[in-house]
């Protein structure tokens, strides 16, 4: 085994990643929409859930987008940190659990 694989096998962060999948694509998901919203200088009025717009114009992948929007830098790093530190929730209870329970949060506000 080379000094490479080794480093990977070993270190925590990777062996984190192998056990909590879901949380890390959640993860990279919210980084890169943020980092899409930052580039392009889109609001997140543009993608946020409104009723209104939910509902009478029936723009239902708002539903999905909210739970992936952020306002700036500092919520995208807070939420980051909230959710990666619910992770030992997937380890103990699975990733299929973890996704649902995920999801329910998500649209609980």
């Amino acid at each position: 085994m080379n000094q490479i694989e080794n480093f990977i096998l070993n270190n925590e962060i990777f062996i984190e990643v192998k056990q909590c999948p879901i949380t890390f694509i959640i993860l990279i998901i919210n980084i890169l929409i943020w980092l899409y919203h930052f580039a392009y200088d889109i609001s997140s009025e543009k993608v946020s859930f409104f009723y209104k717009d939910i509902i009478i114009e029936k723009q239902y992948w708002r539903t999905i987008s909210s739970t992936f929007s952020h306002s700036n830098l500092i919520h995208l790093v807070l939420n980051s940190i909230s959710i990666w530190n619910t992770n030992k929730i997937e380890i103990i209870k699975g990733s299929y659990y973890y996704f649902k329970y995920n999801h329910y949060i998500g649209y609980s506000w």
